[in-house]
């Protein structure tokens, strides 16, 4: 293919890359179809604190109100200590 030639696929193609690429920028969060994305790019809703300094078998076998209050008290302490910065 000549220089030329080249040129004029470029130059062609050029226009269509600036409509699609800013189009693109928007959907960046959006996971490919059967996929859920884990992060939702703001904050951590949906997120939950981490298993602490116990075993998950010995939080399953909880039962259903204290594992809800550990739960509580995890992600409480994980929100003290992360967050969320987003680019300006």
């Amino acid at each position: 293919m000549t220089l030329s030639r080249r040129l004029r696929l470029s130059a062609l193609f050029l226009p269509l890359l600036l409509i699609v690429t800013p189009a693109r920028a928007q959907d960046d969060n959006r996971p490919p179809k059967g996929f859920k994305a884990l992060f939702n790019g703001h904050d951590f809703d949906n997120w939950i604190g981490g298993l602490g300094d116990l075993d998950w078998r010995k939080i399953e076998a909880m039962p259903k109100d204290e594992r809800a209050a550990r739960q509580k008290q995890l992600d409480e302490g994980a929100r003290e200590h992360w967050r969320v910065e987003t680019e300006s």
